[in-house]
């Protein structure tokens, strides 16, 4: 996309964090807003900010485990702003423990958030999306599975975030020739609620477990983040990578593969 100004873009997830920075980016580009989040006094809040900018925006509370949700977000952003441009789909959320202690309930909850939430609002808004190309979809990934953690008790969210990233690699292929591009955003540490996802989880998957949060240093704000989205979108990134500290992860899992592949190698196959 060579502009936002006057485009219409939906933000999941940002009634807070890396949604709100995003939000608020894609408002300061000129883009007319939609905030979605399950929080809707948040995402109302957010709204409210935004149109006290001067930007237009309306608010919805959507649970993206849920299709019909996702469904009406459409049907919303067409009768508020009768077309979309930019589709962020940016709820996540986060759960801790080794893999051999995750319940069935764990995994459910972060796949169908992380990964079915993406998927649902692909293809509510992809029909949208061509009737107004050029357009652009963002997907919040993670580092977590470019850079796996590997003592960091974050199995069950690097899985869901590796088929998130495998998701969106494949879906830019896909749409490359019909002017929707598709990003990958990889963000590293962010000062963000994502460890206090559990506030919004549902019975049906557990409800809350009293998850503690891991002490770290957050190297960057959503603001940050939100203007390298803006940037990405613009320049059809296939990822955004937020910082380099996870270089020396990257370049470990690499090591990796390339001695496996060299092993096969040498034995002749």
């Amino acid at each position: 996309m060579e502009e936002l100004q006057g485009r219409v873009a939906v933000v999941t997830g940002a009634g807070s964090g890396i949604g709100r920075g995003i939000a608020d980016a894609l408002a300061d580009a000129g883009a007319r807003l939609v905030i979605a989040d399950i929080e809707g006094r948040a995402a109302e809040a957010v709204a409210a900010a935004i149109r006290d900018a001067g930007h237009p925006a309306i608010a919805r509370h959507v649970d993206v485990t849920d299709g019909d949700d996702i469904e009406s977000l459409a049907e919303a952003t067409i009768e508020a702003f009768g077309a979309v441009h930019v589709l962020v789909n940016n709820a996540g959320v986060m759960t801790m423990g080794p893999l051999a202690e995750a319940t069935e309930a764990d995994w459910n909850w972060l796949f169908e958030v992380n990964v079915h939430g993406m998927v649902r609002g692909v293809r509510a808004f992809l029909p949208h999306l061509r009737a107004n190309a050029p357009a652009h979809i963002v997907n919040t990934v993670s580092m977590a599975p470019v850079a796996p953690r590997l003592d960091g008790e974050m199995g069950i969210y690097t899985a869901s975030k590796g088929a998130a990233i495998g998701f969106s690699e494949v879906l830019r292929a896909e749409l490359a020739d019909e002017e929707i591009g598709v990003t990958a955003l990889c963000p590293g540490p962010v000062a963000t609620r994502l460890y206090e996802a559990e506030r919004n989880r549902h019975a049906r998957f557990g409800g809350r477990t009293g998850m503690e949060a891991p002490a770290r240093t957050h190297r960057q704000q959503p603001d940050e983040v939100g203007a390298m989205v803006v940037d990405g979108i613009l320049r059809n990134a296939g990822y955004v990578f937020t910082d380099l500290e996870s270089r020396g992860r990257i370049e470990a899992r690499e090591a990796r593969i390339r001695e496996a592949l060299d092993d096969l190698e040498r034995g002749g196959a």
